[in-house]
């Protein structure tokens, strides 16, 4: 029988190497399924997206969390893809920020901006981090304000521009949640607007 140290200095490279990635392997994967089991969730419980000037209302009982209306879009409006994605949130999660990251390299969504709360940023420095560390190194932006805001607000290649206004931040579809998803110029516009303007301000003010 082979006897493993609990000691990862005594172990030979090969074992650390093993178990590490079978560690690894394991955490990713199940954190992957979830991911696309939700948005499978989501293309099905929305199942198209709003006509113009449409609005969809919907309660969420914890069959997917307001994140993945995000990778949903772009599946219900293929081949379109996402050209602009403006975001406010309270807060959001580590998958939340690799499964943008994921889509961003793969050219389904192009433009990021991001809103969040300043105290999630003081409350979760390991999330934050890895989102404001994968967001500036793709040019994007991110700031942390005292923000209590929930919107996702985008625009299509098509042309088409949808704006989702929630009760839910990002990362979560454990509570009672609501939301309404409108296809509307004018909506996406102002929502585009204002995160555009408290970026701009809180980089004004960072200088």
């Amino acid at each position: 029988m082979l006897t493993i140290s609990p000691n990862p200095l005594l172990l030979d490279r090969e074992q650390r190497e093993l178990a590490s990635k079978t560690v690894l392997r394991r955490q990713s994967g199940k954190r992957r399924m979830v991911s696309a089991l939700q948005a499978r969730n989501a293309v099905r419980d929305i199942a198209e997206l709003p006509a113009l000037e449409e609005s969809l209302h919907c309660v969420c009982r914890g069959n997917f969390p307001l994140w993945s209306i995000v990778p949903a879009s772009p599946k219900l409006a293929a081949p379109a893809t996402i050209t602009a994605l403006y975001l406010a949130t309270l807060g959001f999660s580590s998958s939340n920020a690799a499964d943008l990251f994921e889509l961003m390299d793969a050219g389904q969504i192009k433009t990021v901006a991001i809103v969040a709360s300043v105290f999630f940023q003081r409350q979760n420095p390991k999330e934050y981090g890895m989102m404001d560390a994968g967001i500036r190194e793709r040019g994007q932006r991110l700031v942390a304000l005292r923000s209590h805001a929930k919107v996702i607000a985008f625009s299509l290649s098509d042309g088409r521009q949808f704006a989702v206004e929630s009760s839910a931040n990002l990362r979560s579809c454990r509570n009672l949640e609501q939301f309404s998803f409108t296809q509307s110029p004018s909506l996406y516009q102002f929502h585009r607007d204002w995160i555009e303007q408290v970026i701009s301000a809180a980089g004004k003010g960072a200088r």
